[in-house]
């Protein structure tokens, strides 16, 4: 076998040193927009990688299967958010929703009756179609903003973007009054459903949430019999999520027909609450501003 030249061995040399730098640079460029993918900015990355706030599944069949119900732009992805943060412990829903997944909901890829998730969003009315299901945390917002939050969601159709036109948002499909009516009926009817439910049921409001995020995660883990290790507190980010849904004034978005029927289905899920054990000490109420910027 004969030697390799001097120049043979300065070109595989140079070869082998430009492999290298290629794959130092390509790790530089793609490393961190997988590491911005699958984090989403919902937790801190700093504390993922010393460990403090990681996250992972539990074993098959820890957990009961229990549902995080509410309708849409009722901030449950924030309270999903806010759980996996302070348990460790990954959430999931009955849709497996890929675009979530992409987002940094990884438990979007689990089977919702696995048992390796914590909670199981459902927006549905029907919680009671599944043997399966042992335990309902109904999650309540002001329908005032839900039908505006749910408006600006079929616009951008994204989960965090929200229109910058207040007009954009009552062009989208049709009539607002009617979509208002239609959401309504709902709305009640939705509420309705998971109150009178023949599993064990809890109710949370979201504004009490964003009013005292630690104090309402931890009192909903209680009733789910999930034990906090207190350590993972500082992991509770809950001011910085996109996931967190902004007070909204309504304007003159709801004329007083759209209000008088609006009220009269929030007074019948008020009435249900208190014959159910859940009293509310502040009635859900439209809020009117004139500055239309500051709509949504």
């Amino acid at each position: 076998m004969s030697k390799l030249r001097k120049s043979d061995l300065l070109y595989i040399k140079r070869r082998v040193v430009l492999s290298g730098l290629i794959v130092v640079i390509s790790a530089f460029i793609w490393f961190p927009m997988y590491a911005v993918k699958f984090t989403n900015y919902r937790y801190d990355f700093r504390d993922i990688a010393d460990r403090k706030c990681n996250m992972s599944f539990s074993n098959r069949n820890s957990h009961p299967i229990t549902v995080l119900a509410s309708e849409p732009c009722s901030g449950s992805l924030w309270i999903r958010t806010l759980i996996e943060q302070v348990t460790g412990i990954y959430t999931t829903s009955f849709t497996n929703d890929e675009i979530l997944y992409d987002e940094g909901f990884l438990g979007e890829q689990e089977e919702w009756d696995s048992g390796t998730t914590l909670l199981v969003e459902k927006q549905s009315k029907d919680v009671n179609d599944d043997e399966k299901l042992q335990a309902v945390v109904v999650l309540l917002r002001n329908p005032y903003d839900v039908f505006v939050c749910e408006r600006s969601l079929q616009q951008t159709e994204s989960y965090t973007s929200r229109v910058t036109s207040f007009n954009d948002a009552l062009e989208k499909d049709g009539d607002w009054e009617e979509f208002v009516k239609r959401r309504a009926q709902q709305w009640r009817d939705s509420v309705t459903s998971w109150l009178t439910t023949s599993r064990p049921v809890m109710v949370f409001k979201y504004e009490d949430i964003e009013d005292e995020p630690q104090r309402g995660i931890l009192k909903m883990l209680e009733y789910m019999n999930v034990t906090v290790d207190e350590t993972r507190l500082p992991c509770l980010q809950s001011e910085q999520s996109p996931y967190k849904l902004s007070k909204n004034p309504h304007l003159e978005l709801y004329s007083p027909e759209l209000r008088e029927i609006i009220d009269q289905h929030i007074e019948a899920v008020l009435e249900l609450l208190e014959i159910k054990g859940f009293p509310q000490d502040e009635k859900y109420s439209v809020q009117i501003t004139t500055t239309q910027e500051d709509a949504l």
